[in-house]
């Protein structure tokens, strides 16, 4: 298995004795993907890639998700924050936003910046503070993912906004420790990373046996 932090030339040597790769945002992607073992690879920039067998979330069953939460809960204005030029968060954004126009609201806000500003981290925050001070309270914010809405939390104490009662902020992922650490704690959508991961085990087993890519 091959994680966000699998890098360096030792690596490298190790993949001539392994039988198949499982990878996921891995920094050397593109060293994997031109490797002749057996892959199965899960890359948050590139949902689909053409002949290698990949792991893809339900994004459009998502964006659902978050909208139908929300309109349970009573909540007139609704908004979105994720991240440009990520297909999964523009599918997110999608879903949402028709399953929401599906009930008649069409007034829905977004905010969505490149995914190399969270490391800018200070700039970020005070951007995401000054856009929810603009928005209409009380407002339920969909965050593409658990780390986006933990900087919707923290721009809502820049801006002195109080959680849950003038924004409301929905993740996905459900990370138990940063969900449960946030302060107010955060709800998320829980994702079935296990079972993934044990389909993806199975993928790449066969795809073994099978001799192919």
């Amino acid at each position: 298995y091959l994680g966000s932090n699998s890098s360096g030339p030792d690596m490298w040597f190790r993949l001539e004795e392994i039988d198949g790769i499982i990878a996921r945002d891995t920094l050397n992607i593109l060293n994997v993907l031109k490797s002749p073992k057996p892959k199965v690879i899960n890359d948050t920039r590139r949902e689909v890639i053409p002949g290698c067998s990949t792991i893809i979330t339900d994004s459009p069953s998502i964006g659902k998700i978050a909208a139908e939460y929300f309109l349970g809960l009573g909540f007139e204005n609704f908004a979105y924050c994720g991240f440009r030029g990520l297909p999964w968060s523009q599918k997110r954004f999608i879903s949402y936003k028709k399953t929401l126009e599906q009930k008649g609201i069409t007034s829905i806000y977004e905010y969505k910046d490149d995914a190399s500003a969270g490391k800018k981290s200070r700039t970020e925050r005070w951007k995401i503070s000054e856009w929810l001070q603009r928005l209409p309270h009380p407002v339920c914010v969909f965050a593409c993912n658990d780390d986006r809405a933990i900087y919707i939390l923290e721009a809502c104490k820049i801006a002195g906004l109080n959680v849950p009662q003038e924004v409301a902020v929905l993740g996905v992922d459900n990370d138990e420790l940063m969900c449960n650490l946030s302060n107010p704690s955060l709800s998320s959508i829980e994702l079935d990373f296990e079972n993934s991961g044990f389909l993806a085990a199975g993928h790449l087993s066969s795809l073994i046996r099978s001799g192919s890519e």
